[in-house]
């Protein structure tokens, strides 16, 4: 199994931050949806109801703590690649390829979570820290290839440039 980083692995976390920000939107509005539908006619699932909302609202904090563990792994992984800089081209190709995807997947984040929309207003009041990353994604996205290109193609010994 390679176990080297890539510039293909930003596109990844795009797209992971990306999926995992859409199915919290979808889950927490069904379950919303549910609360008002099933709310008092049992004591259970009153229990229940409350139980998943609890659950849906720890999305807010899990995304932004699995999108800083995916960077640390892809920070670490960019020290283990063994490459020439002639290829640091290559990377900013991938690397421009990852921030106009991001871009993209801003943008189908505000035109599915607008607050025009039923999901949006849900959204925007269940998960702001998930909301502030993926509004944020093409600048991070951004950053963090840069990081990575420097760790990948800038170590000395490796053909690098010494700093």
């Amino acid at each position: 199994m390679n176990k080297t980083g890539s510039m293909l692995d930003i596109i990844v976390i795009s797209v992971v931050i990306f999926a995992s920000i859409v199915v919290a939107l979808i889950v927490g509005y069904i379950t919303d949806k549910f609360d008002t539908a099933l709310r008092g006619t049992s004591d259970w699932s009153d229990q229940i109801l409350d139980i998943s909302h609890n659950n849906v609202g720890m999305w807010n904090y899990l995304i932004p703590m699995g999108y800083v563990g995916l960077l640390i792994a892809f920070i670490v992984m960019a020290f283990q690649v063994r490459s020439h800089p002639i290829f640091l081209i290559g990377g900013i190709i991938m690397l421009i390829v990852a921030v106009v995807l991001a871009a993209q997947f801003s943008n189908i984040y505000d035109t599915i979570g607008g607050n025009s929309t039923d999901i949006g207003g849900y959204s925007a009041a269940r998960f702001p820290l998930a909301a502030l990353i993926i509004n944020n994604l093409p600048l991070l996205t951004g950053i963090t290839g840069v990081i990575g290109l420097i760790i990948m193609y800038g170590k000395s010994g490796e053909g690098g440039v010494s700093i």
